[in-house]
């Protein structure tokens, strides 16, 4: 799956209004030009605000392949803003149904530490993710 699209589902299910920008922002996300928006109130280095929905969602996103799927994968994704002069490929990652509920979970959790209201990062979790079934996935 493309770590982008996976983002931009999630962006347009909770903050469709931000979509314009979309393409912009994931550009910079892929240069390893956009700041995190764990510092509130900051400005992303491409002259957005770092508080956006946009720039939550790919640090929620991130944040909860690395911490499910390991730090190999979250490492991976990282080094890949650090080769700038080269064709940037998408930053692509392999999801196992079996991981879907842990990813869900870790995608609240995500959410829920950098601002999003608990029903914002459900919905966010739900579209990227999928609804958690609980017991029955």
């Amino acid at each position: 799956m493309d770590v982008v699209d996976l983002v931009r589902t999630g962006v347009q299910e909770i903050s469709p209004e931000e979509m314009p920008l979309f393409d912009e922002v994931a550009a910079a996300w892929l240069d390893g030009r956009l700041g995190s928006s764990r510092t509130p109130g900051g400005t992303a280095r491409i002259g957005v605000p770092s508080d956006l929905d946009i720039t939550v969602v790919f640090d929620v996103v991130t944040g909860a392949l690395g911490s499910v799927l390991g730090d190999a994968t979250y490492a991976r994704l990282r080094r890949r803003r650090w080769l700038r002069r080269r064709p940037k490929p998408q930053a692509q990652v392999t999801i196992d149904p079996r991981h879907r509920a842990a990813l869900h979970a870790a995608c609240v959790a995500n959410g829920q530490e950098l601002g999003l209201g608990k029903k914002k990062a459900v919905l966010l979790a739900d579209s990227i993710f999928g609804p958690d079934l609980g017991d029955a996935a």
